[in-house]
């Protein structure tokens, strides 16, 4: 089987302002078409990858459980966030610990979804804190990871992420992109 993981903020897994992100997909259709788009998508709003599945007539599969089951089972998520406001509470940067062991039984019931499907290729699309942990749990496959945090358009939107793994936990620390006084990214 052939994964490949694309991950990014949720955000913008709904609401793309800038259009960047569907013609990131677009353009990984047009490479290689998947059989089956799966994504971490509980109580988002349709999202890119939703409509970008009927327009290139693939199946799409929210494989997030319910918010009820997800608390149930994970009851703090294992996300430690510790933000870091200036005084007038804007941040400068924001530092996200993200538990791998915490999160191992989410993780575990999105890969049996997936695998249910018996797909050659497919197309994972989580938050971004989940890519080391599912990378690493899928030693059998192909498996690809789109980063999307690190691309020009992602930076130029949103800031600067740097993720690191350290076998039990992800590490984010964030720094957003600079605002204008009208809030928008300089």
């Amino acid at each position: 089987m052939k994964l490949q993981i694309i991950g990014l903020d949720h955000e913008t897994q709904w609401r793309d302002e800038t259009g960047d992100f569907r013609k990131l997909l677009l353009g990984l259709a047009n490479q290689e078409k998947p059989q089956l788009i799966a994504e971490e998508a509980f109580s988002l709003p349709t999202t890119v990858a939703q409509r970008l599945s009927w327009g290139i007539d693939v199946p799409w599969l929210d494989i997030d459980f319910a918010f009820k089951l997800r608390t149930k089972t994970l009851p703090n998520h294992g996300i430690k966030d510790m933000p870091e406001p200036d005084i007038d509470g804007n941040y400068s940067s924001r530092t996200i610990i993200y538990s791998k062991y915490k999160q191992k039984p989410r993780e575990n019931c999105w890969l049996h979804q997936i695998r249910k499907h018996n797909c050659d290729s497919i197309w994972l699309i989580c938050g971004l804190m989940h890519v080391y942990s599912l990378s690493e749990k899928l030693g059998d496959c192909d498996v690809h990871c789109v980063r999307v945090w690190e691309m020009d358009w992602y930076k130029e939107k949103w800031g600067k992420f740097i993720l690191s793994n350290d076998g039990a936990a992800t590490t984010a620390v964030w720094t957003p992109a600079p605002k204008d006084g009208e809030g928008h990214c300089l």
